[in-house]
């Protein structure tokens, strides 16, 4: 006899032991309709990111349990995908993505930032259920006191 457990990610079944006793746990899917290949997930990361103009602007994105899929950043003014993985798919060579396989952070790097930099960037993984979050950069144009603060996705 099974009783089936269903967790946020995992689903589980207590199975009858030899001796006709329930306790036995095992793992039967990471993902109902999905054996075996668990949901990718952000982590809370800065989605307003404030910077003076001429100076690096870094766009954390940060994805757990992303398994096989890629990570893909994309300027969203021309909808121009920028990183693939750890592929810079764009001409401007400001743009660079920072990964260590230590990490499941994912941060865009754009040097030398200039105010026509300022907007949206999505960060995104293509996987069954796409999921996605944007990071919003404003570059400004002189320096000046910036109050740098976060908001939390």
């Amino acid at each position: 006899m099974r009783v089936m457990i269903h967790t946020k990610d995992l689903m589980h079944a207590i199975v009858n032991s030899r001796d006709g006793k329930y306790g036995e746990t095992r793992l039967v899917s990471r993902v109902a309709g999905s054996p075996g290949l668990p949901h990718p997930y952000f982590s809370p990361t800065p989605t307003n990111i404030s910077v003076v103009s001429g100076q690096p602007a870094y766009l954390p994105c940060r994805v757990h349990m992303l398994g096989d899929r890629s990570v893909t950043w994309m300027r969203m003014r021309d909808l121009h995908i920028l990183t693939v993985a750890l592929v810079t798919y764009s001409a401007d060579e400001r743009f660079q993505i920072l990964h260590s396989d230590e990490t499941d952070d994912w941060t865009l790097q754009i040097q030398f930032t200039q105010p026509r930099d300022s907007g949206a960037y999505k960060c995104q993984v293509n996987s069954r259920h796409k999921i996605a979050r944007n990071v919003y950069l404003s570059v400004v144009g002189e320096k000046r006191s910036l109050h740098f603060c976060c908001e939390f996705q």
